[in-house]
């Protein structure tokens, strides 16, 4: 406690010392006591730095207000299911079904699964659907991280 008044009485001194060089602010003053040195009495909001030589300035702190920006790169379950459903024959229970089963399935597991939908004829086996159209809606969903080679290689 004694240490804390005597440096309160040394920020008095200078600050008597240092009258005739001030900067008022709307609710603060800055006294300038030397060339390195500046004690500040008033309301502090924020960080105020001051490098040997600088001036500190304290101006009133603005609020920013952080604009709500849409993440596009995250699918809806709805847009997956909708994507989804022309390679599931449009059978929405089915794509909503495989989607369940393929949450947190190891990858070599999910084209397993796709291999045998596509026996059961639950997944197109039109053109490329199973082949190059479903690995990029999973993987593009992150829910297939590995490349279209892995798939192409695993996916009969």
């Amino acid at each position: 406690m004694g240490q804390l008044r005597s440096q309160n009485s040394m920020v008095e001194e200078l600050i008597m010392k240092s009258k005739e060089k001030t900067i008022e602010h709307k609710d603060s003053t800055i006294y300038q006591t030397n060339e390195n040195c500046q004690v500040f009495n008033g309301p502090i909001s924020g960080c105020v730095f001051a490098m040997p030589g600088a001036t500190v300035n304290q101006s009133p702190v603005q609020q920013v207000t952080p604009e709500i920006v849409e993440d596009k790169s995250e699918e809806t379950e709805d847009d997956l299911v909708e994507k989804l459903r022309p390679l599931f024959f449009n059978n929405e229970n089915d794509v909503k079904l495989f989607l369940k089963e393929i949450s947190g399935m190891q990858p070599n597991n999910i084209t397993d699964l796709v291999n045998t939908w596509v026996q059961d004829k639950r997944i197109s086996d039109y053109g490329s659907s199973r082949k190059g159209d479903l690995w990029k809606i999973l993987h593009d969903a992150k829910l297939y991280p590995r490349t279209i080679q892995n798939w192409n290689r695993r996916v009969h």
